[in-house]
């Protein structure tokens, strides 16, 4: 357990950087509050620099350190300290300032989740994670646009939600399983592999803003101040597509071509296709 937590050091920074400055906003201290926010995530940068180079899972396989794990952290910590310090120059005095420097930080530990899943039980939990508090920053000026725009990104943020965890549960079902590194468990039942695939891209296209599942976008960057539609169109879609990739790398995946068959370009100039991936 020790070592495990060990590994884990930048999001319990995140999480403790949260509480801390939720507490600074409880005492309408906003000021310290962005100072915990910054300090905390440069600090969690930090301490993710002698993760480089990492290649192991905790847990029990739900949790990932590895490459894209690794730089999702240098990637997304430094720029929610770019786009605090943008929502500072924006929302500056305003009564609900240190609510929105918490929000930030409980987005961005939701997509170091979503970027880090080993297990589709931490895809659900770094969607949610991100959501509820993305719902509440598009909501911020309190203004009909804004309102509207929380709404709608609310409504389609819950059907995609649902349908996702919908389609896991197939994958729950051919595998006996939650862990993503099982998904090879899967290579006998492509129906049910493509069913969880196409749920899974609903759900995360939705968070990375992917056609056709980015119809809530232009409403919630033109509602939401313009830090938080820099910071959303920026730091949530990064996750989603990181955990994405985590997701695929672990699809059953045939590398056997039929070894008498041509694409109608390669018959013309007589060209046969590989019998395997990597031939030449």
């Amino acid at each position: 357990m020790a070592a495990d937590l060990a590994l884990l050091i930048p999001e319990i920074i995140v999480l403790l950087t949260i509480v801390f400055a939720l507490v600074a906003e409880m005492l309408r201290l906003p000021r310290i509050a962005l100072v915990v926010t910054v300090t905390g995530l440069l600090l969690a940068t930090g301490m993710t620099l002698p993760l480089l180079g990492a290649d192991t899972s905790i847990f029990g396989g739900t949790y990932r350190i590895d490459t894209l794990s690794v730089w999702a952290k240098l990637i997304l910590l430094p720029a929610t300290v770019l786009s605090i310090l943008l929502a500072r120059a924006e929302i500056g005095g305003s009564d609900r300032e240190g609510t929105v420097y918490v929000l930030i930080c409980l987005v961005t530990l939701g997509s170091l989740v979503l970027a880090s899943a080993g297990d589709t039980m931490l895809l659900v939990l770094g969607v949610l994670l991100s959501g509820l508090g993305s719902f509440a920053l598009v909501a911020y000026p309190r203004d009909d646009a804004a309102t509207e725009a929380a709404m709608k990104f609310f409504v389609f943020g819950s059907v995609t939600g649902a349908i996702m965890i919908f389609g896991l549960s197939y994958w729950f079902g051919g595998t006996g399983s939650t862990l993503l590194s099982d998904l090879s468990l899967l290579d006998t039942k492509p129906v049910i592999a493509a069913i969880g695939l196409i749920a899974v891209i609903v759900g995360l296209g939705y968070k990375a803003a992917l056609v056709p599942f980015h119809f809530w976008a232009p409403d919630a960057y033109e509602g939401a101040p313009v830090s938080i539609a820099a910071y959303m169109s920026v730091v949530p879609k990064i996750g989603a597509i990181f955990a994405l990739a985590q997701v695929v790398r672990d699809l059953p995946m045939s590398t056997d071509w039929p070894a008498d068959h041509r694409c109608s370009l390669c018959a013309d100039h007589d060209l046969w296709l590989p019998r395997r991936i990597g031939t030449k």
